[in-house]
């Protein structure tokens, strides 16, 4: 799972600061806003600079789970690009995050997780 973004031309990815974690037990309200969630201990990524990303040990348990992306810090809104592939399943999402996010979460899921295999859209 990789997580990159972008800030606009000539702007460093280092302007901002995302971290990327993976999560059970989430809950939405009815306007499909993220209300609570458990994080997973592992795996997360939480760099300061740069890119972000991590990979899904399946020795999890199975149950649905769902990628949480939090805007740390930014003083710019950002386009953000989520990169999934297992095997040859391959998936992507992207979308734009106003600096009002920063210190709250966006989501990407469910997926699924069922022995050694991973859905998702």
């Amino acid at each position: 799972m990789d997580l990159s973004w972008n800030l606009g031309d000539g702007v460093s990815i280092m302007v901002a600061n995302f971290d990327l974690y993976l999560a059970r037990n989430v809950k939405f309200n009815n306007s499909g806003q993220l209300t609570s969630f458990d994080v997973v201990e592992e795996p997360q990524s939480k760099e300061l600079l740069g890119f972000e990303n991590f990979v899904i040990n399946d020795e999890i348990s199975d149950e649905t789970y769902y990628v949480i992306i939090r805007f740390v810090e930014g003083s710019l809104d950002a386009d953000v690009f989520l990169e999934l592939s297992q095997g040859s399943q391959h998936g992507s999402a992207s979308g734009h995050v106003s600096t009002n996010y920063v210190g709250r979460d966006v989501y990407y899921g469910p997926i699924s997780k069922s022995g050694n295999n991973f859905s998702f859209r």
